[in-house]
């Protein structure tokens, strides 16, 4: 049943007071459920199966990805054991490692993407370039004022 005498919803509004406690103390609520998740996620351990095939993408440099060593009688080499890879990747290495590798990996084969893309997470992203200009030449002054982060006011 609908309210028979509805009152316009500015009418039940009342306007908060200086110096009165904030209604809301706690603010809007500040719930990031996709960056939650993904944070989950990332510090997950990845499946054996992830770390092995981003291994076998780096063939051992002793063996060159043969598994022996030397052309008289074959013997198992001495740094992947035979595996044919090196360990790049540990084992319970986290989906963000191996995602940090498969990016490495991408950008090393020239994809200018991932190479952007990993420069601006390690460095930061460049610095915008900005130029003033004036029709007349005029002095142009700057005052940068810092202030004491222990007197903010609230």
């Amino acid at each position: 049943m609908a309210n028979p005498n509805p009152v316009p919803a500015l009418q039940n509004l009342k306007p908060w007071r200086k110096g009165c406690p904030s209604p809301n103390p706690g603010g809007r609520p500040k719930k990031l459920p996709y960056h939650d998740a993904a944070l989950i996620f990332a510090n997950t351990p990845a499946p054996e199966i992830v770390v092995l095939k981003l291994n076998r993408m780096f063939p051992c440099a002793n063996c060159q990805g043969q598994g022996t060593t030397g052309t008289t009688k074959p013997r198992r080499c001495r740094v992947c054991h035979g595996k044919k890879f090196e360990r790049i990747i540990h084992d319970g290495a986290t989906w963000a490692e191996c995602q940090a590798c498969a990016a490495h990996i991408e950008a090393v084969k020239g994809s200018l993407a991932h190479l952007r893309e990993l420069a601006d997470r390690i460095e930061g992203s460049s610095p915008q370039r900005l130029e003033l200009t004036t029709p007349t030449t005029q002095e142009i002054r700057f005052v940068c004022k810092y202030e004491n982060p222990g007197t903010r006011k609230a």
